[in-house]
């Protein structure tokens, strides 16, 4: 077509003469069907046999822009050709190139049309001999940048992301030529973004693993035009939370349960942590509802809880639920002995104790004695064997303690143990018969006391008066004083006038006002706060009366003795705050203790430390006060606070299952936790292993003594020889009788 163009202006040329010949015009670009932004050269070619020098500055081109081919709507620029910034010289007597820059980018988006007219302006001002040519068909202006838009979302999610991207652009479009959308993807899974390189997306982009990802993406359209780059997070985490607790597991504890639960997830992070608790205190449950957990979960009540929770993440996974189970046993068991019964007599020397006690599922053992001749751990049994009990008055004790750790008040029966009567057989008496020696109930026996069918005070020799009175027997006598025999008389007696054991626990609320009133900071408070209910604390008050001896003079001491006691694992650094009212002491001047303790407030308010406490031991702290405290005194103070503590993990003890018992009862039987190896070591000679029975080198033999432990009893003369021979004579002198009477009779003469 352009080519038609020339071949027509040549023969115009040709035919009309060069003389006044109108100047001819091709537009070359824009010419159709093109996408044009920002600035776009405008080119043509002009041929005008009248301007062939730069004499000739009459030679105008007008470019225009229009809707409509040929309209020349809209003016872009006049330029004088003969401006050789524009055109290629200024000989237009054969074709001569031009061109122009245009801005497009104040222009409407749109198809348009370039229209060229050139003309020789005359010197009056007026134009002539004007040519004109126009883009063949429309090009479309297109400024505009496409935009780019995703399915996906910034939220966490619990699943694969499927994304897919869109390009928007109502100019040029987002297909052919150059147009295209790319995107990138950051590899790094955390919160940092490490890009990876441009990729040109097809149909969608496929995401499947947790973490926090960054994506870039944008478009180009057809005219070049390049979109704005987005930047949005895809964020996955298809791995459910988990959540830990602090509690005892089906480990019964003689302490309210302060339990924390922790919520772990490493991608989206935790939303809401919820719980359940059992609402029936026996063996069977009966969940209440879900509850969203806050700071603790604190469980007063003695019974057997199940406890199920669980934790929600921001990505919407539950995590699998926990079911653990609290058991709770503050109440101390009641002890009742059947037998014997109290204040009953008898003559035999052997007695079965028998007794039972309340909360009987949860009685962990017993222990039994009798006077004050040590407690011996009777495990779970119902009964225990008294034997050789001497001739008076005993007292027998049993003691239940729970699995947890609890101990029961202390059950007592007195009876007497009384000499048989005298033999009714008519025989003699034993003990006067061999020995003679039956000893008054103030008289001592230096030789044995033997064991008789009538008496229980049979010595094997001769009973002696009771021993004078002596210092240092324990006795203050008459003629002793605190000058001449101070081990009998001390200078000063005490009487104990009040003892009280104190169990009270502050609550959560108690025991944040007391920190807070001493000044402790927030991650102390929350400190105290964690431990509460992993240790017992009691409180042990007694007040005595001291009475000085020579003066008379009369003064008060109260001890107060702190027990803690740890049910759990082993517990190191351990502070323990004590708020002392002043009805009590005055001021921290007035507290004596053995223990070193730290002055928080002169009001008083103190501190004691303890390096530790191991599994299931009781530690006490003690410190005094000279004063007489009363009643009312010891019910204003609050319960000590366990402020501060670390936990350490139990070893491992290889004795776990290990039974070490050698069924001998002359053996001490043991286990080493950390070898996991028995050790068995011989009791003392002469300890009892049964009745009757006694150690000797490991090994449970008969007593070589008697019962009650003295000299063997002299050996009885055997007089089997003697019998023996007796029997002899006895035989031989009827022998002799008979053979002689035999020889007479033979020596007899009949009459006939």
């Amino acid at each position: 077509m352009k080519y038609k163009k020339f071949l027509i202006a040549l023969i115009l040329v040709l035919f009309f003469g060069i003389v006044n010949s109108a100047p001819t015009v091709l537009v070359n670009n824009p010419n159709g069907s093109q996408y044009i932004k920002a600035t776009y050269t405008i080119d043509f070619n002009v041929t005008d046999i009248d301007a062939n020098s730069i004499d000739d500055s009459n030679l105008m081109a007008f470019i225009y822009y229009s809707a409509t081919q040929g309209a020349f709507t809209t003016l872009i620029s006049d330029l004088n050709l003969m401006d050789t910034a524009n055109c290629d010289d200024q000989n237009f007597a054969s074709m001569n190139n031009c061109t122009y820059s245009w801005n497009t980018t104040a222009i409407s988006d749109g198809n348009y049309f370039v229209d060229v007219n050139v003309v020789n302006r005359q010197a009056d001002g007026t134009y002539r001999d004007d040519g004109s040519d126009s883009s063949n068909t429309s090009f479309r202006i297109d400024n505009t940048a496409p935009t780019t838009s995703w399915d996906a979302n910034e939220l966490w999610q619990a699943s694969d992301v499927n994304i897919h991207l869109t390009c928007n652009d109502s100019g040029s479009g987002c297909t052919g030529g150059d147009a295209n959308t790319t995107y990138r993807i950051d590899s790094d899974s955390s919160d940092t973004v490490s890009y990876g390189s441009w990729l040109t997306y097809d149909t969608n982009i496929f995401i499947t693993a947790d973490g926090n990802w960054a994506i870039d993406f944008n478009s180009t359209d057809r005219a070049g035009n390049i979109g704005d780059t987005n930047t949005f997070y895809v964020l996955i985490d298809q791995t459910a939370p988990s959540t830990s607790w602090d509690g005892n597991h089906n480990t019964w504890q003689s302490m309210d349960a302060n339990i924390h639960l922790t919520c772990s997830d490493a991608t989206s992070g935790c939303s809401s942590t919820k719980y359940r608790l059992d609402t029936n205190s026996a063996t069977g449950i009966s969940y209440g509802a879900w509850t969203t957990y806050d700071t603790n979960i604190l469980i007063s009540s003695d019974g057997n809880y199940a406890i199920d929770f669980n934790s929600l993440d921001n990505a919407g996974n539950y995590g699998d639920s926990n079911v653990f189970y609290i058991l709770i046993d503050q109440t101390a068991p009641v002890v009742t002995i059947s037998n014997p019964t109290d204040g009953s007599s008898q003559t035999s020397t052997g007695v079965t104790l028998v007794y039972s006690a309340t909360n009987t599922g949860n009685i962990n053992k017993y222990y039994v004695q009798v006077d004050s001749n040590g407690w011996v751990d009777n495990s779970t049994n119902l009964s225990y064997d008294f034997n050789n009990l001497s001739t008076a008055s005993h007292t027998f004790y049993v003691i239940a303690q729970t699995i947890s750790d609890v101990n029961s008040s202390t059950a007592s029966v007195t009876i007497n143990v009384t000499s048989p009567p005298a033999s009714n057989t008519g025989g003699p008496n034993y003990c006067v018969a061999q020995y003679g020696n039956i000893c008054d109930e103030n008289e001592e026996c230096t030789g044995s006391w033997l064991t008789a069918m009538d008496s229980n005070r049979c010595c094997s020799v001769e009973c002696t008066p009771p021993t004078e009175e002596i210092c240092g027997n324990g006795f203050c006598a008459g003629d002793e004083n605190s000058s001449n025999c101070p081990a009998d008389c001390p200078t000063k007696t005490k009487e104990i006038i009040l003892e009280k054991i104190i169990s009270k626990k502050p609550t959560s609320e108690e025991m944040r006002n007391k920190l807070t009133e001493v000044g402790a900071s927030k991650n102390a408070i929350e400190k105290a706060s964690q431990a509460l209910g992993k240790t017992t604390v009691s409180r042990t008050i007694r007040v005595e009366k001291v009475t000085d001896n020579i003066t008379g003079e009369v003064t008060y001491q109260t001890t107060m003795t702190i027990n803690i006691n740890n049910p759990g694992k082993k517990k190191t650094n351990i502070k323990i705050i004590e708020f002392i009212p002043k009805s009590v002491a005055l001021n921290a001047s007035q507290i004596k203790s053995d223990f070193e303790f730290t002055i928080l407030k002169e009001d008083p308010v103190i501190q004691f430390s303890l390096d530790e406490v191991n599994s299931n031991q009781t530690k006490n702290i003690i410190y005094t006060v000279s004063n007489e405290v009363t009643n009312q005194a010891i019910n204003e103070m609050t319960a000590p606070i366990v402020a501060e503590f670390a936990e350490e993990e139990p070893l491992t003890d290889l004795c776990e299952g290990i039974d070490c018992d050698d069924l001998n009862p002359c053996t001490q039987d043991s286990c080493n936790s950390a070898t996991g190896e028995c050790t068995y070591t011989n009791l003392t000679d002469g300890t009892s292993c049964g009745t009757n029975k006694e150690c000797k080198q490991g090994e449970c033999l008969a007593k070589s003594v008697s019962v009650d432990g003295e000299k063997e009893k002299p050996k009885e003369t055997d007089f089997t020889p003697f019998i023996v021979l007796i029997i002899i004579i006895i035989i031989a002198g009827i022998a002799y009788y008979y053979f002689k009477i035999k020889k007479s009779k033979n020596n007899l003469t009949y009459k006939k």
